[in-house]
């Protein structure tokens, strides 16, 4: 049995004890149970937000090296033939006219494949029925758009959407250079879980064999392109046109984005 004076102790050590423990919590944080939480909440949003930052300039930075890239391809090289050729006195004012307007039109389609489509094909297509169906048309050449609404192409974003501009870009080119047509005719469709795009024509046609042959880049160029978007490219040409048809995949696993050199 405890003594009186035992029991005292006890109870003054009880009381120093908890003075000190109370003088301890007391220097400690009070952020416990749902507003420890939300302190936690807050400092991963942050971080969240810091890594979409550097993401995002991250992005911008390789989207500015690949139009970079791509005028040089494209509208250096053009613009640097024609200056070749133009000092040595062998490209009249016509022809001079055409190689600037060519380059204009791809400097307008870069930079339209920066625009969001929101994985719509068919807005991609009117930006490029807005840039070159005048000049087709001042040409000579009818444009008929038989466009028909598709699915939607979830993986339609800038690199990809200037290789589909590029192709048909250079396919409109080959017809109003060569293929003496008086018409083009754009259609879209489904197809086995693919949208294709056709561009048919009613011109003389061309040989495959003898253009893939040649020494033109332009349907290799077009089948890198189409490559690198994960697509397929098919022609047909005979002595009444020829119909290019672009088959674009719905749902795409693995991006194949690469830069056409």
């Amino acid at each position: 049995m405890l003594t009186a004076p035992t029991v005292a102790l006890l109870l003054t050590v009880r009381q120093l004890f908890g003075r000190r423990v109370a003088g301890l919590l007391a220097g400690l944080p009070t952020v416990t149970g749902p507003a420890l939480l939300q302190a936690r909440g807050a400092e991963l949003t942050e971080i969240h937000l810091r890594l979409r930052e550097s993401e995002r300039r991250q992005i911008l930075s390789q989207e500015r090296q690949r139009l970079m890239q791509d005028m040089h391809d494209g509208v250096g090289f053009s613009l640097i033939s024609a200056l070749r050729v133009v000092e040595h006195g062998h490209l009249d004012e016509a022809a001079v006219t055409r190689v600037l307007r060519s380059c204009i039109d791809d400097l307008k389609l870069a930079i339209d494949s920066m625009e969001p489509v929101d994985a719509d094909l068919l807005l991609l297509l009117a930006t490029l029925r807005f840039r070159l169906g005048p000049g087709l048309e001042a040409s000579g050449i009818r444009l008929k758009w038989e466009v028909q609404k598709v699915p939607a192409l979830e993986w339609l974003e800038p690199p990809s959407s200037l290789h589909i501009l590029r192709i048909l870009q250079e396919a409109f080119t080959n017809i109003s250079r060569h293929a003496h047509a008086t018409e083009i005719r754009v259609a879209t469709y489904e197809q086995n879980d693919h949208v294709v795009v056709s561009v048919c024509d009613n011109g003389c046609g061309f040989l495959l064999p003898q253009q893939a042959e040649s020494k033109g880049r332009g349907l290799p160029n077009q089948r890198h392109r189409a490559q690198a978007i994960g697509a397929e490219l098919a022609w047909v040409s005979n002595s009444a046109g020829t119909c290019l048809a672009l088959r674009l995949p719905v749902r795409r696993l693995v991006s194949r984005l690469d830069k056409v050199e």
